[in-house]
């Protein structure tokens, strides 16, 4: 794939789509003449190789920019970074060309085509122009997509016509589609163009049938060399993308930004960096930190502040950190407006990703429930997500007690023996009474009546006193006790302590229930409810 608009958009900062305020013009000038130039000043005539004074004639505003390469190279890298997550071999060519060696990552992706669509996606979320091109060479891909570029020039255009293939998988079509394209696409011709255009050598085939000891004696051995490497003829090494040991990325916005829509939308850039580099590393991140440098107007205002983002489970899947950064959003009142985002992340482990089986691993289940409790985090706060604790009591509103829910990764939580559980799964008592649901229709009121120890999924946070109608509780009827009396007497360290005989009972619509009757007032009260 190449970005042949990244020399101008590697000077302008991403354009945010909240932001409704008219941009200039902007073309990038070389030598007095026009290189690069943005889909604003082409509709207003301006064309590459126009002299300066020509387009500011046409765009009396329009804004003249110089070329700068290490700028040119952090885009390059940051979009280089991204990509990793679909091939670890990465290539920064010629002409602001990436290369990815995709062939052991078809099968991953589910093909060709969509893994085409998925690095379109990806390339979208950097507001960079495009092009992609396939072929079963680095130099055969390369020629595809700058001929694609060119596609729309007449000196190209003419002869290439559009019934050119850029998606192409066998050696035999990819021969085919090269013999079409002009010499002039070769970087080693670029010398050289004059004498081969006396030689009436203009495309790849008529200089593929040239004698290659005359060609080397003539032009050098660099312009067979790289014929032979489009063909497949010849080896053609490359030096792969190496990703930085430590992750801190950071973005210049284009206009002072106070909406944080259009801050997602920025930060969503660094988010696909983060992926990438994590794929790259076989790593995972459970935080990370977004700063933002505000435009401080008056003195005494910090310029920098900081947004920790963080969960439980470790991840690396760059929708998942994009939607709690949301959450966070929406939580957060910006300071002042913003003009620039870093991305900082230390919280870095090791990490593998679950394998796709016939059966479900039960782990599935688990790691879900994580994301639920995650996202109920994000958006509420998470202190305001409980989870529930057994102690060691024999009451039952003793022995689970809600606390701040801090549910672990799997790994940490398998290490601690799963002992924190949550309201909805609360079961047994520390003191060791399985917990169970019982359900609504009993096959026999034998069996029922000879178990003991159940304890109901749900449980009132108070007890509701009962009344009594001819010695029998009474809940929108008379109940009908089907198991007990289970003595529960405890607490005398508490005042005034619990002396109690729990039953399980039914009401007149079949539900079933726990209740209770107080050993010294006789009184009978409702505890909770069986499913």
């Amino acid at each position: 794939m190449t970005l042949p608009g990244l020399p101008l958009e590697a000077l302008r900062p991403p354009l945010l789509p909240a932001l409704e305020t008219p941009q200039r013009c902007m073309v990038l000038a070389q030598h007095n003449r026009v290189t690069v130039l943005d889909a604003r000043a082409a509709a207003l005539g301006i064309q590459v190789g126009m002299s300066r004074t020509h387009a500011q004639a046409l765009v009396p505003d329009l804004l003249l920019l110089g070329a700068d390469p290490l700028r040119e190279h952090e885009a390059l890298v940051a979009v280089a970074l991204a990509l990793l997550r679909y091939t670890p071999r990465v290539v920064l060519t010629e002409a602001h060309t990436i290369l990815l060696e995709v062939s052991a990552s078809l099968r991953l992706f589910g093909g060709i085509r969509r893994l085409w669509r998925a690095l379109s996606e990806t390339l979208d979320g950097f507001a960079y122009r495009s092009v992609l091109a396939c072929a079963p060479t680095a130099w055969g891909s390369w020629l595809l997509a700058q001929a694609r570029v060119h596609t729309q020039m007449q000196a190209v255009g003419a002869r290439v016509g559009a019934s050119l293939r850029y998606r192409v998988l066998r050696a035999g079509m990819l021969t085919r589609m090269l013999e079409r394209l002009p010499v002039a696409l070769l970087p080693a011709a670029a010398p050289h163009l004059m004498a081969l255009e006396q030689l009436g050598c203009d495309t790849l085939r008529v200089l593929r049938a040239l004698p290659e000891a005359g060609v080397v004696r003539r032009f050098g051995s660099a312009l067979p060399q790289q014929l032979a490497q489009a063909y497949g003829m010849a080896p053609d090494p490359r030096e792969w993308f190496v990703a930085p040991a430590s992750f801190a990325v950071r973005l210049e916005l284009q206009a002072r930004v106070a909406n944080t829509e259009a801050l997602l939308f920025a930060a969503r850039r660094l988010l696909l960096q983060l992926a990438g580099w994590l794929a790259a590393r076989h790593a995972a991140v459970s935080g990370y930190t977004l700063q933002l440098v505000h435009e401080t107007a008056r003195s005494g205002m910090p310029q920098v502040s900081e947004l920790p983002v963080a969960w439980s489970a470790p991840s690396r899947d760059a929708d998942h950190l994009a939607w709690l950064l949301r959450e966070k959003f929406n939580q957060t009142r910006l300071l002042a407006p913003v003009l620039e985002l870093r991305l900082i992340t230390s919280q870095v482990e090791p990490y593998a990703p679950a394998s796709d089986t016939l059966f479900p691993l039960p782990g599935i289940e688990r790691d879900s429930m994580l994301r639920l409790v995650e996202r109920l985090a994000a958006r509420l706060g998470r202190e305001a997500v409980l989870q529930m604790v057994p102690h060691a009591d024999h009451r039952p509103e003793v022995a689970l007690a809600d606390t701040p829910c801090r549910i672990a990764a799997p790994r940490a939580r398998a290490r601690a023996g799963g002992a924190a559980r949550t309201r909805t799964h609360a079961a047994s008592t520390a003191a060791g009474s399985a917990g169970a649901s019982v359900a609504s229709s009993v096959g026999s009121l034998a069996k029922l009546s000879g178990s003991a120890g159940l304890r109901p999924a749900w449980l009132l946070e108070t007890a509701q006193a009962l009344a009594v109608r001819e010695g029998r509780p009474v809940l929108q009827g008379a109940l009908q006790k089907l198991s007990g009396p289970e003595r529960i007497e405890t607490g005398w360290w508490d005042s005034p302590g619990a002396a109690r005989d729990y039953f399980v009972a039914r009401d007149t619509r079949g539900s079933l229930c726990w209740i209770y009757r107080e050993c010294r007032s006789g009184r009978w009260f409702l505890q909770g409810w069986f499913a």
